[in-house]
Order: structure tokens, then sequence, then C-alpha cells
């Protein structure tokens, strides 16, 4: 893929290329798939993503691409929502990462900045879902994230409102977009 194919308000959902402890929790906990980042590009050159590390940063869409082993590309059809959901994303830029992942949190986890983005109109696009912490069977919270909250001094938030980058990109299907694609 290059650059000219990309668009201001395209999504681009990963999986990533390589997966630490971090990583492969969200995998886990991730409804049986391996998506667990998005970015938003904001012109064919640049993705705004919230970075675990960085927070809130601005990426060379190659750069980005290279993150992941698998990208989902969506393309929406509703120009003043993505006019909106960039302006949005620009405005967070160098906003902390939400460690927390939870609404109230400081700054954005990835699909926390997608969601907020994308509903700065009404109605909104994306719906939140129920956090979720659990191992593939559903019986028991990942000992990760246990830790995780731990050291934090805080329960899992197990159940709380909140977003996933799977949870987004199963919701596109009910929604008017006008392309998807994959690398």
């Amino acid at each position: 893929m290059n650059e000219k194919e990309i668009l201001a308000g395209m999504l681009i959902f990963q999986s990533p290329a390589k997966t630490g402890g971090f990583e492969q929790a969200i995998q886990k906990s991730s409804e049986k798939t391996n998506i667990t980042h998005v970015g938003l590009a904001i012109d064919k050159r640049t993705i705004i993503q919230a970075h675990s590390k960085k927070g809130v940063i601005a990426t060379f869409i190659d750069d980005f691409l290279k993150q992941g082993q698998i990208n989902v590309i969506v393309q929406f059809d509703d120009s003043s929502r993505i006019e909106k959901a960039c302006r949005f994303a620009q405005k967070q830029l160098g906003k902390p990462y939400n460690h927390l992942f939870l609404p109230d949190g400081e700054g954005f986890y990835c699909s926390q900045l997608i969601y907020e983005a994308y509903n700065q109109q009404s109605p909104p696009l994306f719906t939140q879902d129920k956090l979720n912490f659990m191992n593939d069977d559903q019986s028991d919270i990942l000992p990760y994230w246990k830790r995780y909250y731990a050291r934090y001094g805080l329960e899992v938030p197990q159940g709380k409102p909140g977003t996933h980058p799977a949870g987004l990109l199963k919701q596109i299907e009910k929604i008017n977009f006008k392309d998807l694609f994959y690398n």
C-alpha cells in the first residue's frame, strides 16, 4: 500500500507485528481476534494514535503500517464527520495514554481516542462495550490484568463501559462506510 491510497478519516486497525506482555494481554481479552490497536489518518502521510508509551502522537503512515502484522483499513463516507474527527484528534496531541482504560481517566487509550473523535457529531457513530479482562473461556480475569491493576491499587474494571479496537471494528459492519480493505 502506498501513501496515495490513505485518506483523511481512514481508520487503520492493527494486529501487532511484535507482542509483549501488554499486547498479549490485550489480545487474550479481545473476543478471539488479533486486532489490538487502531489509529486515525488525518492526511495521506500522518496517523494520530494513542501509543501506550508515548501518549497521543502523530506518526508517519509508513511507520505506523510497519507496527502491524495485519492492517485493516476502513474509509467512511461522511466528510463532515471525518473533518470533525480529524480536528478532535489533532487537539489531543500530547495528551497522555489512559493506562487505566477508564472513561474518566486522564488521556486516551487507542480505541477511546477513535470513539471520542468519531462521536463529535450526532448521532454517535460508535457505542461503548463492556471492558473485558477475562481469559478465553471467560471463567476468570487474566493474571496479567490482576497484577496490572494491583500496581495502581485498583480492582480490575471488568464490565465497566469502554471500548476495544476489535469491538469498534465489529461495529463497522453496521455503520455506513465507503470501503474496507486489508494488507
